[in-house]
């Protein structure tokens, strides 16, 4: 509760508070101050007090009580009671017997009892020789009230102390939220898309106007920077597009090395295919396949290399890393032939030729990042078990998806994909032939959405 109240309240009035705090703690102390100094004075005063009236009464007592004389003793005591500040008085043999009292006596003896410190005695005594002794106890009330007068005027002192420093922090808290403000106003604009930030006239030369004119700069750099991010999305995928601007400014700009995978698709018989269209129904065809594998790809977290001829290049766990790539490999890839099949439908009613998928897959480590030269360059993979992934498509039948017995030992999950063992290949280059293996069918559950997935992009692309 207090957290969320401290992140509701503005600087300005926190800045404000800690001033109050900091006012009332500072005169907290110096009233608590004075009033122990008081305190102490008055203690001593008292000290002081009650030990010069006890004296003066023995000194008073001394000739009656040695001589006996019990009626001027008792004269003294009611005498010393006429005192304002005395509230009772006893004097006392040396053997214990009360020879005079006066005053409320009763108050005495809880007094001595409770050894309070408005208890005083002194002993009454003639040429060192103790006959007796005087005990007095003075009123506490009239010693109060100057402690209480006291206290009194602190807090009067201290409350207009704080009223009027709580008066001044709400001021300063004020300046200080004004211009916060109009920071804060320029952020949520430029955060909500509008860069446009104007700075104020009379705070172009203080220190909240060069960052409000620092803002203003920042935000017409960030509207170029997302027109150029936006241009640049759309020729290649927006993750990499993203990759590039932020390493924009740098000189070389080398690749890593990542654990991924790669997914070949090309179209079969398509150089023949393509002799009997016109080269606008060869850029439709291909538009339609592209755009519905890119579609593919995006569902199942991969990226759109490039375009090569009638083959689309994927790569899955990069740039972005996914630890499931290999299988989402497999489950595009048999998406990309199940939507084919779809296809092939609508183009035997409309008289077309059908359209064959052949996939070569293949997963390991490889070189990922933007590569090229100073006049051009792009974001790719490359390396060994990217080239084996463009050969196993060259190999694949009509149909097929084709994967290597490394890319089918890694599965995380293998029970996820039905693999069926193929020929070995003979690789230029590898002393040994490579294992293949053909996905045939991917498990029931991820059908099921499938089937959703290809009325989806079908009913897309008709709407387009």
């Amino acid at each position: 509760m207090s957290a969320a109240l401290n992140n509701r309240l503005s600087l300005g009035i926190k800045l404000a508070a800690v001033i109050a705090v900091l006012v009332v703690g500072g005169m907290s102390v110096l009233g608590l101050s004075v009033l122990n100094k008081q305190n102490q004075l008055q203690d001593e005063q008292l000290e002081a007090l009650g030990q010069a009236l006890a004296s003066q009464t023995a000194a008073t007592a001394t000739e009656p009580l040695f001589t006996g004389d019990s009626l001027s003793l008792q004269l003294q005591a009611e005498q010393s009671i006429a005192l304002a500040r005395i509230k009772a008085v006893q004097i006392s043999s040396s053997s214990g017997d009360i020879l005079a009292f006066a005053g409320d006596v009763n108050a005495l003896a809880d007094a001595v009892s409770a050894q309070e410190h408005y208890y005083f005695t002194s002993d009454v005594s003639f040429r060192e020789t103790s006959g007796g002794r005087v005990e007095i106890l003075l009123e506490s009330n009239e010693l109060a009230k100057t402690y209480e007068h006291i206290l009194r005027l602190v807090l009067i002192v201290g409350g207009g102390v704080t009223v009027a420093a709580l008066f001044i922090a709400l001021l300063i808290a004020r300046k200080i939220n004004q211009p916060i403000n109009m920071l804060l106003d320029a952020t949520e604009k430029i955060g909500a898309g509008d860069y446009r930030v104007a700075v104020p006239s009379e705070r172009r030369d203080d220190e909240i106007g060069q960052l409000l004119s620092a803002i203003s700069d920042m935000g017409q750099g960030l509207y170029q920077r997302d027109q150029v991010e936006t241009m640049l999305g759309g020729f290649v995928n927006q993750d990499i597009a993203k990759q590039v601007i932020s390493k924009a400014d740098a000189v070389n700009i080398k690749g890593e090395r990542v654990e991924a995978t790669v997914l070949f698709a090309d179209i079969v018989g398509f150089t023949s295919m393509s002799e009997t269209l016109t080269p606008e129904q060869v850029a439709e065809l291909l538009n339609e396949y592209f755009s519905y594998f890119a579609h593919c790809s995006d569902l199942y977290f991969g990226t759109v290399d490039k375009f090569i001829g009638d083959c689309v290049m994927v790569v899955f766990g990069a740039p972005k890393a996914n630890e499931d790539h290999r299988f989402n490999a497999a489950a595009c890839a048999f998406l990309m032939q199940r939507l084919t099949q779809a296809l092939n439908h609508r183009r035997r009613d409309e008289g077309l030729p059908e359209v064959m998928l052949r996939i070569g897959i293949n997963s390991g480590q490889m070189l990922a990042g933007v590569l090229g030269g100073d006049k051009k360059m792009e974001y790719t993979v490359v390396g060994d078990s990217v080239n084996l992934a463009s050969r196993l498509c060259s190999e694949a039948e009509s149909g097929q998806i084709i994967v290597t017995e490394e890319y089918k030992t890694s599965l995380l999950e293998p029970q996820r994909v039905c693999l069926n063992s193929q020929k070995r290949i003979k690789i230029r280059g590898k002393a040994v032939p490579v294992q293949t293996f053909e996905i045939t069918d991917i498990a029931s559950e991820y059908q099921l959405t499938m089937n959703t997935l290809i009325d989806d992009l079908l009913s897309i692309r008709e709407s387009l």
